[in-house]
């Protein structure tokens, strides 16, 4: 759901698609860390790690998902 959120969000801006990868992966990171840390069952450093481990894993399927369907998505 937040993928879709975060998508609507990004569809009709005029931006590069590297920036609406990064910007897509990183509302989706953020919000998935804020979760973590608001739970209280995770350290600070835990949450920080995972938050750049997210913000790749997610950028780089992003990107990709992106570019391949680039004509699909406008």
């Amino acid at each position: 759901l937040i993928g879709i959120v975060a998508y609507l969000i990004l569809r009709n801006r005029k931006i590069g698609i590297g920036t609406k990868s990064f910007t897509y992966s990183a509302i989706i990171a953020s919000l998935l860390q804020i979760r973590y840390a608001l739970s209280g069952y995770y350290s600070l450093s835990f949450v920080v790690l995972f938050f750049f481990i997210h913000l790749a894993i997610v950028w780089l399927v992003s990107y990709f998902a992106f570019k391949l369907f680039k004509k699909q998505l406008r």
